[in-house]
């Protein structure tokens, strides 16, 4: 890849992603919202070009825009991806539109592949449709898969590579404080007692270093399938997490395990397994949960 363009650049995995870009000597093109407040996240790449639109005008882009033969588009922009508004069902029906533009906007931007991050947990929309079961995320994980669906027939008709990632719990820094991990790690250095339900399910958390690592190999490599899972290759359950949380920061509080309800959402391991992405990208994992958690906790303490 020589030229590229990626949205949600100063979010938290995009700034990673565009410092692997730089790093990698491609020529990255940051879309930002037009009032972001971390835009200062990028102002060390001097290379990058910084685009002001927000995610409504994405249509837009190739008129904001008078570059054109991009390599590949990477659309991590999402409204509404953590906290409340993943409740809101209008919001998550907006992104469905918003991001289902990508091939027309690719076509204008003679652009051939785009690669979007998802959610491993996109799975669980079987059960949350035909259990009728109703969680905090399921807007959000429907709107994500609505998107897969919309964006693949899109992506087919305008003969475009489309490569969807997924991924479960990235941690690091600019790690946002409601997030599990990070929200974890400051009730630990706050004192305060972190409660969760009994915390059984299988989990994968990846440093966010390693999930730039492999979204720039998703764009750089040819690949033989729409859709693949990055993980850290070590998925194990919740609460094995929690506790190496725990002894890392401060391991004289004691977690509160079986406070809250299960969402009864399922959590396969094959859903996690993250072999096939690597035999065919040579993506390998350098980070450890314990690095992840000390660059999560460093970030947090420097606010």
């Amino acid at each position: 890849m020589k030229k590229v363009l990626v949205t949600g650049a100063t979010g938290f995995v995009g700034c990673h992603l565009v410092k692997k870009l730089v790093e990698q000597g491609i020529d990255v093109y940051a879309v930002c919202s037009v009032n972001s407040m971390n835009k200062n996240r990028l102002a060390e790449y001097k290379t990058v070009n910084i685009i002001s639109c927000d995610i409504e005008n994405i249509g837009k882009l190739p008129d904001i825009i008078s570059e054109r033969g991009f390599d590949t588009i990477y659309h991590l922009a999402w409204k509404g991806a953590s906290g409340e508004l993943r409740t809101n069902c209008n919001i998550q029906i907006d992104n469905i539109k918003w991001t289902s533009q990508l091939a027309e906007v690719a076509c204008r931007l003679e652009c051939k592949k785009i690669v979007v991050t998802g959610t491993v947990c996109e799975n669980q929309c079987d059960a949350i449709i035909h259990k009728e079961i109703f969680s905090k995320s399921s807007y959000y994980l429907l709107a994500k898969k609505a998107s897969y669906e919309l964006l693949r027939m899109n992506c087919i008709q305008q003969n475009i590579e489309l490569v969807w990632c997924t991924f479960y719990h990235p941690i690091g820094k600019y790690n946002k404080q409601e997030q599990l991990i990070a929200n974890t790690i400051w009730k630990l250095i706050t004192g305060k007692t972190p409660q969760f339900g009994s915390a059984t399910q299988l989990f994968d958390v990846i440093a966010v270093e390693d999930l730039a690592q492999g979204l720039y190999l998703a764009g750089e490599k040819e690949l033989h399938k729409d859709r693949y899972f990055i993980g850290s290759g070590e998925p194990r359950s919740l609460a094995e997490y929690l506790k190496k949380v725990r002894d890392i920061v401060n391991p004289n509080v004691e977690l509160q395990f079986g406070k809250y309800p299960d969402d009864g959402l399922p959590m396969k391991k094959e859903w996690l397994d993250v072999k096939e992405f690597s035999a065919e990208t040579g993506y390998e994992p350098r980070i450890s949960f314990e690095e992840g958690v000390i660059s999560t906790w460093n970030w947090i303490r420097a606010q």
